[in-house]
């Protein structure tokens, strides 16, 4: 097994590509799969970020071209995010289409649920 390992062993391959649409530049994380079939482009939302991922024995160039191919798809879809909110205190967030605003330490998850101070101190006291 180790030597099966050794002559299959791929040598260095970049972990991300740059790609250039417009004036922009974006980062494009590279991922083999030993299931995939074909190159396929994917925005993961919270990372904000391209993840291109390829079949075992596909190569670079073919994943630079195809990555600079769908420059435009890329931006599009980042371009789609809504904008991030930092955690601060004073941060008005929305949960389930209604705006909460206070500090953090007075919100808390209990089980998946979301509650304010005064619920979560009734809920340690029972």
């Amino acid at each position: 097994m180790a030597t099966r390992a050794l002559l299959y062993r791929r040598p260095y391959e970049p972990s991300r590509l740059l790609v250039k649409h417009g004036s922009q530049i974006y980062s494009v994380r590279l991922r083999r799969h030993r299931r995939a079939r074909r190159y396929t482009l994917r925005i993961h939302p919270s990372d904000r970020e391209a993840i291109l991922t390829m079949p075992p024995r596909g190569t670079i160039a073919d994943a630079k071209d195809f990555a600079l191919r769908h420059g435009g798809w890329i931006a599009a879809r980042l371009g789609r995010l809504p904008k991030a909110a930092p955690f601060l205190p004073g941060t008005v967030v929305h949960f389930l289409g209604f705006p909460i605003c206070g500090r953090l330490r007075n919100v808390g998850l209990v089980t998946g649920n979301l509650f304010t101070a005064s619920q979560l101190e009734r809920l340690s006291m029972n």
